[in-house]
């Protein structure tokens, strides 16, 4: 699906996974940088890892299996099936056979097929799959549009298997979904060759840490997430890890540890450990009928720096509370929790279970402010505006990774701006777990007595439950400079990180 803009940040870490033969695996390219001001699709449910499906395929398309008699059998952990829709209303049927609480992931490339370096990406001539998963009776349980955390417009999705059976799975187009009012325009279509993948997240290349049966939500049995260097990458470039696990009764907690290792490659930008959390439900999500409050500590375990609830977010297709992507600043080599704790008002043991995608590093753009994390003073005022600097390879946009000592701070930034620019702001604190509550942004300009000027539609405050976001507001004419002016109205008693993200995007 597409949107006329895009709610994340800058990636300053690409994490490009490739599947072949039911594995996948991982390398990050710090170079590899996107803006966050390009148009997405909206359907944001992937964990992060773009397929490469250019190898180890059958060797020709599908035909015929266009319904749930005629689905096509597909094996888990085989060799990649391909395929090619008959249109932009085409749709193609798979089966598999399923074991009660095996954890696998789908996934489909289709814009990968058409990139040089398999890489995800947003050609609206080219399909974008929508994965649809049925039980036996085939009534729908899961369904992913494209990946979380999203790249492009292939599909990904993860789900544990509640029952032993027959489970299906069709393949079509955004347009075929959800209509072509959500999606690109279907007449634009030239390619609708695609490739797909059945595999458990076990095998997967890409590290697996499961919750397991011992967890019994203390920290003295929290799981240690693996960090690992795929083969081919450089020292010090760490893979996305697959966190996951099972509910047995409602409210249970798990809980893993974590220490982003010391040798991580960053380049001069914010330090951050992000944790992509898989929508639950049937209508894009994983199928899982448990949301989730997820939290981080340092090492003492009850010192909270970071927590969302699921309650809170809902799924990639909604432009303005999209999933959850708690992004927390860590310091490499120091120990923490995460914590992940089920509010399913009764349980459901066969479909109560998660799925978190996690990455540590410099994965989005975001320029450490200036001023001390603790302090205030340094850019309190317009007059004393820290400046911020275009990144090498973006095209007009701004990041900053700042922090607010209290809610009587106030931060302010100086960005050029062009004359009769159009410019976007995207900021987040709460909704990425920080402590901070009612962060509030706005642009101004200096008046000829050197005073504040708020440019007008550009302020904008951040509530629990729907994602920040200035949209296209045109400056005044002859605009050479701006500030961005960043406070917040209080601190959440009970979680201490006070940290923001802001990015100002002009076009």
């Amino acid at each position: 699906m597409t949107l006329a803009h895009s709610p994340r940040f800058g990636l300053a870490a690409a994490v490009l996974v490739a599947f072949g033969l039911g594995s996948f695996a991982c390398s990050s390219t710090p170079d590899d940088r996107s803006d966050a001001g390009s148009s997405a699709d909206a359907g944001s449910h992937d964990a992060g890892t773009s397929t490469d499906a250019g190898t180890k395929t059958d060797g020709g398309t599908q035909t015929g299996n266009h319904d749930f008699d005629t689905a096509k059998s597909v094996t888990i952990d085989s060799k990649a099936t391909s395929g090619k829709l008959t249109g932009a209303t085409g749709k193609d049927y798979f089966k598999f056979t399923g074991t009660a609480g095996e954890r696998i992931t789908i996934a489909t490339a289709a814009q990968r097929l058409t990139t040089d370096n398999g890489a995800n990406a947003d050609d609206p001539t080219v399909i974008d799959t929508v994965v649809t998963v049925y039980d036996s009776s085939k009534q729908q349980i899961a369904q992913d549009d494209d990946e979380w955390p999203r790249s492009g417009r292939d599909s990904q999705v993860f789900l544990q298997i509640p029952a032993d059976g027959t489970y299906y799975f069709t393949i079509e187009d955004c347009a075929e979904a959800f209509g072509s009012a959500s999606c690109a325009d279907p007449k634009g279509l030239k390619t609708f060759n695609y490739q797909v993948f059945v595999a458990h997240v076990s095998g997967l290349t890409a590290p697996e840490a499961n919750a397991g049966a011992e967890q019994n939500g203390t920290t003295a049995k929290a799981v240690a997430l693996p960090y690992m260097v795929p083969d081919g990458a450089d020292p010090g470039q760490y893979s996305v890890i697959l966190i996951d696990g099972a509910f047995k009764t409602a409210g249970e907690t798990q809980v893993f540890s974590f220490t982003p290792p010391a040798d991580t490659v960053v380049d001069m930008e914010a330090v951050r450990a992000n944790f992509w959390v898989q929508p639950p439900g049937k209508s894009n999500g994983d199928g899982s009928t448990a949301k989730v409050k997820v939290w981080v500590t340092d090492s003492t375990g009850t010192n909270v720096i970071a927590k969302v609830d699921q309650n809170d977010f809902a799924d990639g297709d909604n432009p303005t509370n999209g999933p959850i992507n708690m992004s927390v600043p860590v310091e490499l080599g120091q120990q923490y929790f995460l914590f992940v704790q089920s509010t399913a008002a009764s349980a459901s043991p066969a479909t109560d279970y998660y799925f978190i995608t996690h990455y540590a590093g410099n994965y989005y753009y975001g320029t450490p402010e200036v001023e001390a994390a603790d302090t205030k003073g340094t850019n309190d005022t317009i007059l004393t505006a820290e400046t911020l600097a275009v990144p090498d390879g973006v095209d007009a946009s701004y990041f900053v990774a700042g922090n607010l000592a209290g809610a009587d701070d106030t931060d302010w930034f100086e960005v050029d701006a062009a004359s009769t620019a159009t410019v976007s702001i995207y900021c987040q604190a709460q909704r990425a777990g920080s402590g901070l509550r009612g962060l509030t942004t706005g642009l101004y300009t200096l008046d000829s007595n050197m005073m504040p000027q708020l440019i007008t539609g550009t302020s904008a405050t951040e509530a629990a439950n729907a994602d920040f976001a200035v949209q296209d507001v045109e400056l005044p004419a002859n605009t050479e400079k701006a500030f961005l002016k960043v406070t917040a109205t209080s601190q959440d008693g009970d979680v201490t990180g006070h940290y923001y993200h802001c990015s100002v995007n002009y076009f």
